[in-house]
């Protein structure tokens, strides 16, 4: 548990609330601001929880990326995944692509071969800026899902030639 240090101007509105009222009600005294003060200190104890330590955030990523591959690679859909794990299914596709990238998932469990080969001789043969432009110079016949998955297969391929 942390404690907070306290000072007057923590509470600088109380003090001179009370302050004021000490001028015109004698009942108010050194002894009210300190009651109060002592009061402030405890609930500001009791109502501070310890922080945790904060994850990398490559750390933090991969985490989430392996857990969607493991649950994948236990027979979870893509949907039951992302509902399981209140997360968009692209963003879950996402998490795969990485290990499409990596040569531990197939690219065939998410694209036809057509589809692959098609993306991949463009990839080849052509240069783009970005996924929007890739999606537009393959007439927007794959979704960001695809195209990701199929960039991540392509570097994956070309590392190993």
């Amino acid at each position: 548990m942390r404690a907070h240090i306290l000072t007057t101007n923590d509470y600088k509105n109380d003090i001179w609330l009370l302050l004021g009222r000490c001028e015109r009600a004698p009942a108010f005294s050194i002894a009210s601001t300190t009651a109060l003060l002592e009061a402030r200190a405890i609930a500001s104890i009791e109502n501070t929880t310890p922080k945790k330590a904060k994850k990398s955030e490559n750390e933090s990523k991969t985490d989430t990326k392996e857990l969607s591959f493991k649950l994948f690679t236990q027979g979870k859909k893509i949907t039951e995944i992302a509902v399981e794990r209140n997360l968009k299914e692209s963003t879950i596709e996402g998490h795969l692509a990485h290990f499409v990238g990596t040569g531990e998932l197939d690219i065939s469990l998410f694209i036809t071969d057509e589809k692959r080969k098609r993306a991949c001789l463009f990839l080849e043969n052509n240069e783009f800026e970005g996924l929007n432009d890739l999606r537009e110079k393959l007439s927007n016949d794959y979704s960001y899902s695809e195209l990701k998955m199929i960039l991540k297969h392509w570097e994956f391929t070309q590392k190993k030639e």
